[in-house]
């Protein structure tokens, strides 16, 4: 277990800046779940600020300059840094005796007044820093005192639409009995009215006693922009200062007051999620309910009732129609498509017309020499019998004809009428 937890530390220290550690997500075979509300031990952080504990001193270095130290708990933890040299110290106080103690006995500033919170806790950090954007390094100091400490958690879970919400609806530190040697326990008590256990037992005193250890020797150290590897330090401290203190030119005081604060509670509550949803994955499964999703077919019956309503109206006109036409005898006129199949477009429209004008003579020349259509004052006709000698044809002429063309005419048409024996006008 510990091995795990530590690993689960240092993937919430060593991810991305500024963003929640993702919560563990349920398990849902659908789209819609549902699950009771229930209770699970898990890892909380508390933080106070104690900057007005520190007690303060000063000094000469080496090299001539001025060091300004800061300390708690009778120098437990103390940064002491030059002018102007942003620098920061994680402490982890060891217990202050050698004695065996189940809880571990610790010396607190800021949590003394709360017994189930000390009990609890299984790894303690005081954080000294300075605020390198305050002119006065005694002003500069910066401190805070970090728990990290089992509490339980109780949890409203839901799966809607394939989206997973996981929402902490209370959380409890309260220590119901604590049992000391030989057969460490403690018993946290849980919330009442929820699923799940009533209270949690904490009963590995090996690895409570081996995460305080493995913290201590992994955060422990001082980390600065301008401060070498000589100085004591850890990977780990390097990680915190990093995301804790602020970049860029135009920053405040009390941004970087607020920016810095904000970082260690950040990081520190990273920390506490990811072993959160480590416990989470090694205590029993609690049961929800899959909503299986329906489809409903739903009808608007205003709208069925209009396209109803003008269904039957069309059959209605449609019978008036029929009745009215039978009333009044008229006959029907069938359309037919073979005029469209034979139409002629409109280009070749207007070359039958130029080849009409062309071959009756109805152009004349125009004032500006182009040439107009008109229609002819007068025409002249004859019949002439056709190529078998059944029928007879009309062939006109615009214009003026002369003597012999009349002559002619009306000697077809005297021929036309005596072979048919009959009187032509």
């Amino acid at each position: 277990m510990t091995d795990n937890t530590n690993r689960a530390i240092f993937q919430a220290v060593f991810g991305p800046v500024g963003q929640a550690w993702p919560l563990l997500e349920p398990v849902c075979p659908s789209g819609e779940c549902t699950w009771p509300l229930f209770s699970s031990l898990a890892v909380c952080v508390s933080m106070e600020n104690v900057t007005d504990q520190l007690v303060f001193s000063s000094g000469r270095n080496q090299q001539g300059d001025t060091n300004y130290t800061a300390s708690l708990l009778n120098g437990t933890a103390s940064l002491s840094a030059p002018e102007s040299m942003p620098l920061m110290q994680m402490v982890s106080p060891e217990p202050p005796t050698e004695e065996y103690s189940f809880p571990l006995y610790r010396e607190s500033v800021a949590f003394n007044n709360r017994p189930d919170l000390l009990n609890t806790t299984f790894s303690q950090f005081f954080f000294i820093y300075n605020n390198n954007k305050v002119e006065s390094r005694r002003q500069s100091f910066r401190a805070v005192e970090l728990l990290w400490h089992f509490c339980v958690n109780t949890y409203n879970v839901t799966v809607s639409g394939g989206q997973a919400r996981t929402n902490i609806v209370e959380t409890r530190t309260q220590v119901d009995e604590v049992f000391d040697a030989p057969d460490p326990i403690m018993r946290l008590k849980a919330p009442e009215g929820y699923e799940g256990d009533e209270e949690f037992i904490i009963d590995s005193w090996w690895e409570y006693t081996r995460l305080d250890l493995d913290m201590r020797r992994a955060f422990s150290g001082n980390w600065g922009p301008n401060v070498g590897t000589d100085w004591p330090y850890s990977e780990a401290s390097r990680q915190f200062g990093l995301k804790i203190y602020p970049q860029g030119p135009n920053i405040t005081v009390e941004d970087a007051d607020r920016r810095m604060w904000n970082g260690i509670g950040d990081i520190a509550q990273a920390m506490g999620d990811s072993m959160t949803n480590l416990l989470r994955t090694t205590g029993e499964a609690v049961q929800g309910t899959v909503l299986m999703p329906q489809t409903f077919v739903r009808v608007r019956w205003e709208w069925l009732a209009f396209l109803s309503a003008q269904v039957g109206l069309s059959i209605v006109f449609v019978g008036m129609v029929v009745v009215q036409t039978a009333r009044l005898d008229l006959e029907i006129v069938k359309s037919s498509a073979l005029a469209g199949v034979f139409a002629v477009s409109g280009r070749g429209k207007m070359a039958l017309e130029e080849d009409g004008r062309d071959s009756w003579g109805f152009s004349v020349g125009s004032a500006s020499g182009s040439a107009k259509s008109k229609p002819a004052s007068r025409a002249t006709a004859r019949l002439e019998r056709d190529g078998e000698g059944d029928g007879w044809t009309l062939a006109v002429w615009p214009g003026e004809e002369s003597g012999e063309r009349k002559r002619r005419v009306r000697q077809s048409v005297q021929r036309m009428a005596v072979s048919n024996h009959q009187g032509f006008t």
